[in-house]
């Protein structure tokens, strides 16, 4: 935990010792951050993206506009890893082409299909669908990056194991008592009516009775499926884009990560989604300094589990 919060201080002293600017941008971006959640929960925001004639440019825009809006902003604010004048980080080419493909990934994993259930029993779509989509996040998440690594980033930082998937520096205490702080909080949240419309995130019902066979099996496939997801998930935001990014941008990189991993709760319990910015950076901080996102995955693997957990019983 002292490492914990070692690396917190030392994240926001370097910031902070940027003068005004770097203050003003501590000051902007939650408040930026907290301006685009209570939007999505107040107004309604879908609707955008049911109009057929709106929908594509709504979808780009999803995470393009907090992306971009908060690596300006910091630019602009702070001093970005780049040498020499402050904006020379955008007349770098590798820097706008890592940003595209960070943005491919994210529409696709948000709006892109690879499997179907057509052809498949109607009773079996329901499952299908669920494990589907957790093995395409899988895919989405890493094809692109595992490009990326070979044909870029492994020939200029050999030393580095995969964006962060590293013992290294990864010491489970910590992380433990993490996940034992917030078990409260879980049991707090399974109590909730939001939060057991959403989860568990399988509920067993006509492919088990099609089968014959106990919902058990169909939720460990499930739930063996949603773990791996998590582990592509934390590769590429922890991973991906923080050590990517911070080449460019330095400790900026967290920042960004965490803006468009709030947005990819939107639509979730609203705790959940103000608690993936605090978590979020958290764990970016983490992964920034220790070059390691096993405390991610185990932590994040731990949350979701727990609140599986606690949405079984409550049902």
């Amino acid at each position: 935990m002292n490492q914990l919060i070692f690396y917190i201080r030392k994240h926001l002293s370097e910031h902070a010792n940027q003068g005004w600017r770097g203050v003003l941008f501590l000051c902007l971006f939650p408040l930026f951050a907290f301006s685009c959640v209570a939007y999505r929960y107040v107004s309604n925001l879908d609707i955008y993206f049911q109009s057929n004639e709106n929908a594509l440019i709504f979808k780009g825009l999803f995470f393009t506009f907090p992306f971009l809006t908060v690596i300006f902003a910091f630019i602009f604010l702070c001093k970005p890893a780049v040498e020499n004048q402050r904006f020379d980080v955008l007349k770098k080419r590798g820097f706008w082409q890592l940003c595209v493909l960070i943005l491919s990934v994210l529409f696709l994993n948000q709006y892109g299909y690879i499997f179907e259930t057509k052809g498949l029993p109607i009773a079996t779509h329901y499952f299908f669908n669920k494990v589907f989509f957790n093995i395409e996040c899988c895919i989405f998440y890493l094809i692109l990056p595992i490009f990326y690594w070979f044909f870029e980033h492994h020939k200029s930082n050999p030393e580095w194991r995969f964006y962060g998937f590293s013992k290294q520096g990864f010491s489970y205490q910590p992380y433990l008592l993490m996940f034992m702080l917030m078990l409260p909080l879980l049991y707090w949240a399974s109590l909730r009516p939001d939060f057991l419309h959403t989860y568990p995130r399988y509920k067993s019902g006509d492919a088990e009775q099609y089968w014959q066979i106990s919902p058990s099996i169909t939720i460990f496939v499930y739930e063996l499926t949603y773990c791996l997801q998590f582990v592509c998930l934390e590769l590429f935001f922890r991973g991906f884009i923080v050590l990517s990014l911070s080449k460019y941008l330095g400790s900026g990189s967290v920042w960004v990560m965490v803006i468009v991993y709030v947005f990819i709760h939107f639509g979730k319990p609203l705790p959940e989604t103000i608690g993936s910015f605090f978590g979020g950076y958290i764990l970016g901080v983490i992964a920034y300094y220790s070059r390691s996102v096993f405390g991610g995955i185990f932590i994040h693997i731990a949350v979701a589990l727990g609140m599986e957990f606690f949405a079984y019983l409550s049902k």
